[in-house]
């Protein structure tokens, strides 16, 4: 049983997660939960949707992508041009294009546009953490 409150749950690659106040919680069968880090509190307010089968999070004009590979989650941004300053209200995939809304109006991407890293310092496009 957790004590502490999730803000938002998410699934990736078939492992849950759960971000609490500054804290990343991980399960494999959401009864049982294992803090693995301690994390920047906007990591709350994140919002989580699957596109094409991958998890993607979004938080005012910012959309990142989550994944796992030899046991180590990785959150990193994705390109946002054209959205800079715009507050993402909702992401959804439809017909082979990527549908971004936002307070200023929609804004589409091809799929394979998509899912572009975001062109930055490599230490500050990406966070690692080690799985239990």
């Amino acid at each position: 049983m957790l004590d502490e409150r999730l803000y938002r749950i998410f699934k990736v690659d078939g492992q849950i997660f759960g971000f609490g106040w500054q804290e990343m919680y991980t399960s494999s069968d959401g009864l049982s939960w294992t803090k693995i880090a301690d994390i920047d509190p906007v990591f709350q307010s994140i919002n989580m949707v699957e596109i094409e089968g991958r998890t993607i999070g979004h938080r005012t004009d910012q959309i990142f992508l989550f994944t796992i590979e030899d046991n180590t989650l990785s959150i990193v941004e994705l390109t946002n041009e054209g959205l800079e300053g715009n507050q993402i209200t909702s992401v959804a995939a439809f017909n082979g294009k990527v549908y971004v809304t936002t307070l200023s109006g929609v804004f589409t991407k091809s799929i394979e546009d998509f899912f572009t890293e975001k062109a930055v310092d490599e230490e500050e496009n990406e966070v690692s953490l080690s799985l239990p």
